[in-house]
């Protein structure tokens, strides 16, 4: 699909060709006779510089002026990153004759060429691509390329229908060729059905190591950059394959043949969804140290739940994507806290997850959310809303205003599930919803939040409607002790540190303590500590960095002291009462005393 602006951000194409604005307001049927397709040629004739070299071949269709367009940001990415900042200045165009073209840049990512009649129109452009090392962009190296679809091709502007996008990759200097979700009919060559398909399917190059696993006849690909001698490939393999025959009982057979897992083991962190494959970005020591492992292995559940919830079953706003601009939604909750909650009950349900890591990944998904103070103050859906200004871009006061609607939307949806599953007597469950939401609204329409919570309410067999209020649309507390109860859980007792509480947290930055956040109404507050404060000393005594916590345990709650702080390197000192230390512990076990009802649901919910 072309690049798209929302439908009321300007008018139609004029009768020259030129698009007045990237107008698209809804999706056309395909055009009746096959179009030409945009043919791409890759090259990294020189890792080390950093560059992506790109020879694009677009047909004109016979337009008079040729529009072309590069995404400003990438799906499951919600932040405005402007990708077009990687192309340097170089830019060509030339006719199939080789006569040069003239190209005009009329806003930051769109440039239009004069075609002088060519049917097809090659533009030569390079993209720095060794900027950010993420999921989300292009990182080019000696070891390893990514190639992310937004941040490296360029395609004709505001297209209604699909057309055909191939891609060849031209880089000897790697020692595996080139892998991606695309269908391949030879090698490091890929074609796309559309725009929206080649944006959601990113190649990498340098992946030397792979294993596929074969399950229900679906073959899943686990290429591997960074694998050497430390990571273990066939304990990565069979975890995988454990999660899958789980993820197959959930959702029945998968709607793919193929899916890739690009494990890039780079040392960075991260993984974004496509809709047939992944990025990870992880450690390579991971396999060798087991919390680390576990948090890979839910990393790649996490992303391979995204294949069904969110790149078929997604809210309305994201689908057709407006590459142009953001693209609001109100139902992140269930795209991303959906899916952060399946990825642990998942990884439990196939065992990869003991019962008690299962329980343990509980007991911090709800100390994410409670040990938040935003949670006082923005509802869940109004941080979906707010996921491109909010959540992607924090600042030192966002755990006071604001909550993660990955946090958030997974405690949503354990409790969710658990009064599912007691109002129903076991015989329901949220994996009904998502399988009925799933078959309802799977494909190009997308569900609306009222849609959503619908087939909530139908598979519960009760109005759910003011359970749901609370939960999305208030910032009431949620009924966590009654939910984790009716899943025969209960929280541990937790002992409370002795000494006092600040109030604020911390970095070290070299020898300094510098103060990145302070809760409203704490100690720290009430002194007047500010984010960006130098944390140098207490009562008069110099507090190594390292040290804070235990220096604190040497006082009372309610003792009075003061603090020495520099601020913009003017010291001064604030006079400062410190408060108690508060218990936030939010660690469940299994309730000894729990009911012949809550033993079944828990078995059915977790597992034995």
């Amino acid at each position: 699909m072309g690049l798209r602006e929302h439908p009321n951000a300007g008018v139609a194409a004029c009768a020259c060709g030129v698009h007045a604005s990237l107008v698209t307001p809804k999706r056309l049927p395909v055009a009746a006779a096959p179009l030409d397709a945009v043919r791409y040629e890759v090259a990294i004739p020189n890792p080390s510089s950093g560059y992506v070299e790109v020879t694009a071949h677009f047909p004109t269709d016979g337009k008079k002026t040729l529009e072309l367009a590069m995404p400003r940001w990438t799906p499951g990415s919600y932040r405005i990153r402007d990708f077009e900042k990687g192309i340097d200045d170089n830019l060509t165009a030339a006719s199939e004759r080789g006569e040069p073209l003239v190209i005009a840049k009329p806003d930051i990512s769109r440039w239009t060429i004069d075609t002088a009649g060519a049917t097809t129109v090659t533009v030569r452009y390079r993209v720095y691509s060794h900027s950010e090392l993420s999921v989300r962009t292009n990182w080019v190296e000696p070891d390893f390329a990514l190639l992310n679809g937004a941040a490296t091709f360029m395609t004709i502007a505001g297209e209604a229908f699909e057309r055909r996008h191939e891609v060849s990759v031209t880089a000897p200097s790697y020692s595996a060729g080139a892998v991606s979700a695309m269908p391949s009919e030879r090698p490091n060559h890929f074609t796309a059905p559309s725009f929206d398909a080649l944006v959601d399917s990113p190649i990498a190059l340098g992946a030397d190591n792979r294993r596929e696993i074969v399950v229900d006849g679906v073959t899943y690909v686990l290429a591997t950059h960074g694998a050497d001698a430390v990571w273990d490939a066939g304990k990565a393999a069979a975890a995988l394959e454990r999660v899958v025959k789980e993820m197959h009982a959930l959702w029945g057979r998968p709607p793919f043949d193929r899916y890739v897992f690009l494990n890039l083991l780079s040392e960075a962190r991260g993984g974004l969804e496509h809709k047939d494959s992944t990025v990870l970005m992880h450690s390579r020591f991971s396999t060798r140290d087991r919390a680390d492992f576990l948090t890979w292995i839910r990393l790649a559940t996490h992303e391979l739940f995204h294949a069904w919830n969110v790149k078929r079953l997604r809210p309305r706003e994201l689908g057709p994507f407006d590459y142009m601009r953001e693209n609001v939604t109100s139902g992140l909750w269930v795209a991303e806290g959906f899916t952060r909650y399946y990825d642990r009950l998942l990884c439990r349900r196939s065992g990869v997850f003991t019962l008690q890591e299962g329980l343990a990944s509980i007991s911090q998904l709800l100390a994410s959310l409670q040990n938040v103070p935003g949670r006082q103050v923005q509802t869940l859906e109004q941080s979906s809303r707010d996921a491109w200004t909010n959540y992607y871009q924090p600042d030192e006061n966002s755990p006071n205003a604001t909550i993660s609607y990955y946090d958030k939307g997974g405690v949503v949806a354990l409790l969710l599930d658990a009064e599912i599953r007691k109002g129903t007597g076991g015989k329901k469950s949220l994996d009904d919803v998502m399988r009925l939401a799933y078959a309802r609204y799977a494909g190009d329409t997308g569900y609306t939040s009222e849609q959503f919570e619908a087939v909530v309410s139908e598979v519960a067999g009760s109005d759910m409607r003011p359970w749901l209020d609370r939960a999305l649309r208030s910032t009431d507390e949620l009924p966590i002790a009654d939910g984790i109860k009716a899943l025969g859980l209960r929280f541990k007792d937790a002992k409370v540190a002795d000494g006092a509480a600040l109030g604020v947290e911390t970095r070290v930055d070299g020898y300094r303590l510098v103060v990145t956040g302070v809760t409203p109404g704490g100690a720290g507050a009430r002194a007047g500590v500010m984010p960006g404060d130098e944390l140098i000393g207490i009562g008069g005594y110099r507090v190594p960095p390292a040290e804070l916590e235990a220096r604190l345990g040497r006082y009372a709650p309610g003792e009075a002291s003061d603090l020495l702080v520099a601020r913009r390197g003017k010291l001064a000192t604030l006079p400062v009462t410190f408060a108690k230390r508060e218990n936030k512990g939010f660690e469940v076990e299994l309730d000894p005393d729990a009911d012949a009802d809550a033993l079944a649901r828990r078995m059915a919910w977790l597992g034995g």
